[in-house]
């Protein structure tokens, strides 16, 4: 039970510190931000995020890392699961926009966490398994 207690305030934490936020490259309000800082409230240590302002530099610093999309950036330090293992806080990937997939976090039963890609809103709502391409384990306190 300690461990499910720690994801839930860690994802509320990282709920409380996004709520509010409206999407923007150039203060890193995106969703490769949002999951580091999940991460490390997680208690990960994951790699540092690079600057970027655009989708298209977003691309290029996935590629210079030698990274195709966010899936195998993710891939790269965390365990892949069936979208149905997920447990609050573990991290997910829809379709997104400007050729990049977008980074979601399980905030609960069919709760997703992460940016609504028409209005840019940081927001809590059902998204539905269905549009979960992809899906993570965050193990707390894990080390990288």
């Amino acid at each position: 039970l300690m461990e499910l207690e720690h994801r839930r305030q860690a994802t509320q934490k990282t709920l409380d510190e996004w709520r509010g936020r409206v999407f923007d490259w150039s203060t890193d309000a995106t969703c490769a931000h949002l999951a580091r800082d999940h991460l490390v409230n997680m208690g990960m240590n994951p790699p540092e995020m690079p600057k970027f302002a655009t989708a298209a530099g977003a691309m290029k610093a996935l590629k210079r890392r030698k990274w195709a999309t966010l899936a195998d950036m993710l891939d790269s330090f965390l365990e892949r699961i069936p979208p149905a293992m997920m447990r609050v806080g573990d991290i997910a990937i829809t379709p997104g926009q400007d050729n990049l997939e977008s980074i979601l976090i399980l905030a609960g039963p069919l709760k997703l966490m992460g940016w609504h890609a028409e209005t840019g809103d940081f927001v809590l709502y059902d998204k539905g398994m269905d549009a979960v391409t992809g899906a993570w384990r965050v193990t707390p306190g894990q080390a990288e």
